[in-house]
């Protein structure tokens, strides 16, 4: 019961910090960075770090998550700032993805249970 507790809480502070953009943000350096790809990016992929951190959080990050996170910092590193974006947005959608998954399985299972 603790688990569920915590993991809807936490699906509260992520969703409620995804609406309205004061949790998962990019660091103030980015915003000196001079080209709009980078500074795109460096946002980005403070936000997929975040999403990420908090589904690791609720036991429920995905297994390649991760791994593109790092793909695109060597993209960026190489300077192919779209390629490194689209990496990174991959890696968001699966962050936000796991936590809508553990948040629904908190409750699923429940019906999957067969009852006597």
């Amino acid at each position: 019961m603790r688990r569920v507790l915590l993991l809807s809480s936490m699906f509260y502070v992520i969703q409620v910090a995804a609406e309205d953009g004061a949790g998962c943000r990019a660091p103030n350096e980015a915003s000196k960075a001079p080209d709009s790809a980078m500074t795109n990016y460096k946002q980005s992929h403070a936000r997929a770090e975040c999403f990420r951190l908090a589904a690791a959080g609720a036991g429920a990050e995905w297994l390649k998550t991760e791994e593109l996170l790092q793909q695109s910092v060597e993209e960026a590193l190489q300077g192919n700032w779209d390629s490194a974006d689209q990496l990174v947005q991959r890696a968001q959608f699966q962050a936000e993805t796991a936590l809508l998954q553990a948040q629904h399985e908190s409750e699923a299972w429940k019906h999957r249970v067969v009852k006597k």
